[in-house]
């Protein structure tokens, strides 16, 4: 959904179909409402890390009982203002989608063992975590989906995988001039049973596309540090820190250096596009909150107690877009609306 963010007024209509599903805003050009940390339905799981249950990356549904998991391109990256979303009907493969803003003109993009995805700022390409496929994950058939997890990088030319390793990487975000990407590593991935996945604390990372370096930035082995959120100007990375007992977002120089609390009890967040504001996730389902820059002047946008994924903002700054819970059918709906306006549902579907 998307709200207006000059006021905090939510129409409570609700229409009679059903939703799609996880997306992310990006740029310029595609816009996607960013629905890529968890979800409680069979529609789409957004994943987290929860480092009290498993100290891994992701919160995924059962596996169907595929051969092998690949990743398969169906269309070429859409031109224009599009908004992308990952949907996910139960198990995999997984399907990213583009659509009109208005809900229509649905087309299909990439589908596998698609756990997240995001839009670069041009979007001109898309960032995906997903499944190694050279695993046969008819015979795994892990409960927590794919057992290791690397980020793969959709163009024009193609798609090309840019980690490896006995890894879950993910949570993954791009800086703003679209040079680098920064995403969440958890190593050393020992699958205990078909329920249970043990890893070692994820901590965030840096990726130069251009050189493929890559570089640790925090480095705690006792808690999870996980979605990574680079300011506009760069100097700046919003991150998740499960040190407390209640989640918080951390703010750290962008070298990794000088972490400090930044917004308490609150999930996953988002910059607007010029760095004034930042949007936040409180509660699992819960609400969308707006603060200015320094993390102070909280507002509240949305009342429903329903949203379950990250807020992602339109490129003007003039709305949100997450989805939240429908409470006729208990899946999950994505909307826009313009802030201080109702919000309207731009597409469901089963």
């Amino acid at each position: 959904m998307a709200f207006d963010i000059s006021s905090a007024v939510a129409s409570r209509e609700m229409a009679n179909d059903r939703p799609p599903i996880n997306s992310e805003t990006s740029g310029p050009i595609i816009w996607t409402p960013s629905i890529s940390p968890y979800f409680l339905s069979a529609t789409i799981r957004l994943w987290l890390f929860m480092a009290s249950l498993f100290l891994c990356l992701a919160l995924a549904s059962p596996l169907n009982a595929h051969e092998r998991v690949v990743l398969r391109i169906l269309n070429p990256i859409p031109k224009g203002k599009k908004i992308i979303y990952l949907h996910r009907l139960s198990g995999f493969p997984a399907t990213i989608y583009s659509m009109k803003s208005d809900g229509s003109a649905r087309t299909p993009i990439l589908e596998g063992s698609i756990m997240e995805m995001r839009p670069s700022p041009d979007g001109k390409k898309i960032l995906v975590s997903a499944g190694d496929p050279e695993e046969n994950y008819s015979t795994e058939g892990h409960y927590w989906g794919p057992v290791h997890m690397h980020l793969w990088l959709m163009d024009e030319k193609g798609i090309r995988q840019l980690t490896s390793g006995n890894v879950r990487d993910g949570a993954a975000s791009w800086s703003f001039d679209g040079k680098k990407v920064y995403f969440a590593r958890a190593s050393n991935v020992e699958v205990l049973n078909h329920d249970e996945l043990n890893t070692g604390a994820p901590n965030i990372w840096e990726f130069e596309l251009e050189s493929g370096k890559m570089r640790q930035l925090t480095t705690s082995e006792d808690y999870a540090n996980f979605h990574p959120r680079p300011s506009p100007d760069g100097k700046k990375i919003a991150f998740i820190s499960l040190r407390n007992p209640k989640p918080q977002i951390y703010i750290m120089n962008a070298d990794g250096t000088n972490e400090q609390p930044f917004i308490e009890d609150a999930m996953f967040g988002n910059w607007s596009q010029d760095g004034t504001r930042f949007a936040i996730l409180r509660g699992q389902p819960g609400d969308i909150f707006i603060a200015n820059a320094d993390g102070k002047d909280i507002k509240q946008v949305t009342k429903t107690k329903r949203v379950v994924s990250e807020p992602s903002w339109s490129p003007d700054g003039k709305k949100i877009v997450y989805a939240e819970i429908n409470p006729e059918s208990g899946s999950e709906i994505l909307s826009d609306s313009t802030i201080g306006q109702n919000r309207n549902y731009v597409r469901r579907e089963n």
